[in-house]
C-alpha cells in the first residue's frame, strides 16, 4: 500500500507527499530492527540466565560430592599417620581396628572427585561470561574449572606410584576377608570401612626397623594428604564462587 502510493505520489510530482511516505518507509524499516535487535538480546539474556543456573548447579553437585569424600580421605590420612607413628616408636597397635584398618583397606584408592564441565564448557563456546558483571568471578571460575583438570592429570600420573607403593606393603602385612560379602557403610561395633571387608595384619615391633616399609606408609600419608587438603581447597573455591554467583544475580 505504502509503495502504491509513493509510486502514485511520484507520477504526479507530489514531492512532499514522496518526502512523507519515504520518512514512514525508513521509520518502519528501523524500528523494525530495533525490535529484531531487542528480541534476540532478550533471547540471548534468558540463554545466559539459563546457562549461569546451570552451571550454579553443577558447582553445587560437585560440592556435594567432594564434601561426601572428605571424612573418608581424612580419616584415610589419619589412619597412615597413626601406623607411620607406630612404626617410628616401634610401639605395637591392633591393625584391625579403626583408622589403621581403614587407610589399609583403601591402599589402593585415589582421589577421584567428579568434574562437572557441561555448562562450563557451553558458557566459554558461546561467549555467554560476558553476562557476568563481575570480571574477577569470571576468572574465578575459568581458573576453577583449570586447576580441576591439572589436578586429576597429575593424580592420574601418581597412579603409578602410588601402586608401586602399596606393592611394599604385599610381602609385609597379611590381608584377609572378615567374612564374604561387602558393606555399604561402617559396622556400628568397630566402625569398618565402607569398603569390602578387609583386614590387614602387621607386626609392627617386627617391622619397625624396615625402612624400605615406613618410606612407604610416609608416601601413603603424603598422598592422602594432599587429596584431604585438595578436597578442602575444592570445597572453598566452589563456596567462594557460589558465593559470587548468588550476588551477582541480586
Amino acid at each position: 500500500m505504502i509503495l502504491a502510493r509513493l509510486t502514485r505520489a511520484v507520477r504526479e510530482q507530489n514531492w512532499f507527499a514522496v518526502a512523507i511516505e519515504f520518512v514512514i518507509v525508513v521509520i518502519g524499516v528501523v524500528i523494525g530492527f530495533q525490535i529484531s535487535a531487542w528480541n534476540a538480546d532478550r533471547q540471548m539474556a534468558v540463554r545466559d540466565a539459563q546457562l549461569i543456573s546451570r552451571l550454579t548447579r553443577d558447582l553445587e553437585a560437585m560440592r556435594t560430592a567432594n564434601a561426601a569424600t572428605l571424612p573418608d580421605t581424612e580419616r584415610t590420612y589419619n589412619g597412615w599417620i597413626d601406623l607411620l607413628r607406630a612404626l617410628e616408636a616401634c610401639e605395637p597397635i591392633d591393625t584391625t581396628q579403626g583408622d589403621v584398618r581403614f587407610a589399609l583397606a583403601r591402599y589402593q584408592r585415589t582421589h577421584a572427585a567428579p568434574i562437572y564441565r557441561a555448562a562450563f564448557d557451553e558458557m566459554s563456546a558461546a561467549g555467554a561470561f560476558s553476562a557476568l558483571r563481575n570480571e574477577a568471578l569470571q576468572e574465578a571460575i575459568a581458573t576453577f574449572y583449570a586447576t580441576l583438570e591439572r589436578a586429576t592429570v597429575i593424580e592420574g600420573a601418581g597412579r603409578v606410584d602410588q601402586l608401586a607403593t602399596a606393592r611394599l606393603f604385599w610381602p609385609r602385612i597379611a590381608f584377609s576377608m572378615e567374612e564374604d560379602g561387602i558393606q555399604s557403610v561402617g559396622s556400628e561395633e568397630d566402625d569398618a570401612p565402607a569398603a569390602a571387608n578387609t583386614v590387614a595384619t602387621l607386626d609392627v615391633a617386627e617391622h619397625c626397623s624396615d625402612l624400605e616399609l615406613r618410606g612407604a606408609v610416609w608416601e601413603m600419608a603424603d598422598v592422602n594428604r594432599d587429596f584431604y587438603f585438595e578436597t578442602l581447597q575444592t570445597l572453598e573455591e566452589i563456596d567462594a564462587i557460589l558465593a559470587a554467583l548468588e550476588e551477582e544475580a541480586r
